[in-house]
């Protein structure tokens, strides 16, 4: 059965993309008990062990935020001349989600009323086939379940040749491997994933992949957005390999191209989610971006069967997420109370025009200080928060006469000078004041190369290090003295 009231008929027996742990991890007995017991009105129990909620010290939450009242409502935040609503949570009292049952332990999935408010959120941008929701402590908390979940020690999963982190760091311990795909200007690109399946030899490679992870807008740290057209191609690829998406989603709601249309959501690009028929997408979304990082409350999408085991992973880890933030995000999200589901979708457009605002001035910043010196370039990313500068390294006087890779001996050939001249690069900046973050952060080694603590000279890429990500998610002045610094840097790092 859908474990919070979805209906996810003509779905697949996708049980055999459990992990041992998801597939051996019990249920926990009290908390068994305890949605028995909240099934059964009037119920008499001495089986709790909770805090009384009539000892909670706290009875009242008040949270000033903007009124949405107009589509220009960051512009008013930023200028200090925004109205001001309140929204208010109490202990027995009339709100939104009653602070005696937000601030008491719960089932892992969350409270029903947060729930209720985000399945509403999912109906109206991506009217799902399956819409089982579990809240999250934030993306990569989500994230991390669905590794465990999913994969098993020796496992392979799929995922873009560069990626955050964070979060290609954390499977390596369960000893789970990275197929690094390539990608160009537009993101993951079909045909290689198609032909990295089909050319798998699992006598060589172990079991061919069975999980594609992918930021699909505002790619981290690419900033490259999925055409629907690569999308459509992909979920192909993944009903004929039999692969489970996980779509990890946090700049969902920062597309820039969606700004120039009259119906911004009907404009943004279709999710996987939205396209899937199957229950083979489990997506990941946050309000990290759109609200404040700080309030870690995120949820997964997906169908019932993952949705319960999910359920169970969490009642025995993470347990539930805060109350606080559940409570918040309701009232937030409830009409006649706070912004409802509409205001949201104000506030997010609003947003999405400022990053615009920002996307364009750092573009024009970026021409002006960097490109004019002929040794880096960039694209316009669709949407996200970050530009992808491509650094010139063949114009570099030691670049000139390096060995292709493939046909050198692995001391001077391009590849392994091209990373000694970016570790070079990155100091030099950083020494000038600026903080960049280098491609050798991101990129996503070949299988037995994936470790903690690798350097640009110990490893190569199929793609190259040559990159820089810069975030223009910041205030202009600073975007205007950064790329100063780079643009000044780049000069003096090629001819001195």
């Amino acid at each position: 059965m859908p474990v919070n009231g979805s209906c996810n008929g003509g779905v697949p027996n996708l049980s055999h993309h459990l992990s041992q742990e998801g597939r051996e991890r019990l249920p926990n007995p009290m908390k068994h008990i305890w949605t028995r017991i909240a099934k059964k009105p009037n119920m008499i129990t001495l089986a709790n062990g909770e805090p009384h909620s009539t000892l909670f010290p706290i009875s009242r939450i008040d949270v000033q935020v903007p009124a949405v009242t107009d589509t220009h409502i960051v512009d008013q935040v930023l200028s200090g001349t925004a109205p001001q609503q309140t929204l208010t949570s109490l202990k027995g009292g009339d709100c939104a989600l009653d602070l005696s049952v937000a601030l008491q332990y719960s089932s892992g999935l969350g409270c029903a009323a947060t729930i209720e408010r985000v399945k509403e959120l999912n109906e109206v941008l991506h009217c799902p086939h399956h819409n089982d929701v579990v809240l999250t402590l934030g993306n990569a908390d989500g994230v991390t379940k669905c590794f465990r979940l999913l994969g098993d020690r020796g496992d392979t999963f799929l995922i873009e040749e560069y990626s955050f982190p964070g979060l290609v760091n954390a499977p390596l311990a369960q000893g789970i491997r990275w197929a690094p795909l390539k990608m160009d200007a537009q993101g993951i690109i079909p045909s290689e994933m198609e032909q990295v399946l089909r050319t798998w030899n699992e006598e060589t490679q172990g079991r061919r992949p069975r999980v594609l992870y992918t930021i699909p807008v505002g790619q981290n740290p690419t900033g490259s957005t999925l055409s629907i057209e690569r999308r459509r191609r992909i979920y192909e690829i993944a009903r004929e390999f039999d692969i489970i998406i996980l779509e990890d989603d946090p700049y969902y709601f920062l597309q820039y191209g969606a700004t120039d249309s009259k119906d911004e959501f009907k404009a943004m690009s279709p999710t996987f989610l939205s396209m899937d028929v199957e229950g083979r997408v489990i997506r990941i979304d946050t309000f990290s971006k759109t609200l404040v990082p700080g309030i870690r409350l995120g949820w997964i999408t997906c169908n019932a069967m993952f949705a319960q085991k999910l359920l169970l992973l969490t009642d025995s880890t993470t347990q539930h997420t805060n109350g606080f933030s559940q409570a918040l995000v309701c009232e937030l999200l409830t009409p006649g109370r706070g912004w409802g589901i509409p205001g949201f979708l104000t506030w997010t457009q609003s947003l999405c025009t400022e990053y615009k605002r920002r996307r364009d001035f750092f573009m024009a910043l970026l021409e002006k200080y960097v490109v004019s010196t002929g040794y880096a370039k960039s694209t316009l990313p669709e949407a996200g928060m970050f530009f992808w500068i491509e650094v010139l390294l063949d114009k570099h006087p030691r670049r000139r006469g390096a060995q292709p890779f493939e046909n050198g001996d692995g001391k001077e050939c391009d590849k392994v000078v091209d990373a000694r001249l970016m570790d070079s690069l990155a100091d030099f900046v950083f020494e000038r004041g600026l903080a960049i973050m280098p491609a050798v952060s991101f990129a996503i080694m070949p299988e037995h190369q994936v470790h903690a603590g690798r350097s640009a000279t110990q490893n190569m890429h199929p793609s190259g290090l040559n990159f820089f990500r810069a975030t223009f998610a910041g205030q202009d002045e600073t975007m205007e003295a950064g790329l100063k610094i780079l643009g000044c840097a780049l000069v003096d790092f090629f001819e001195s």
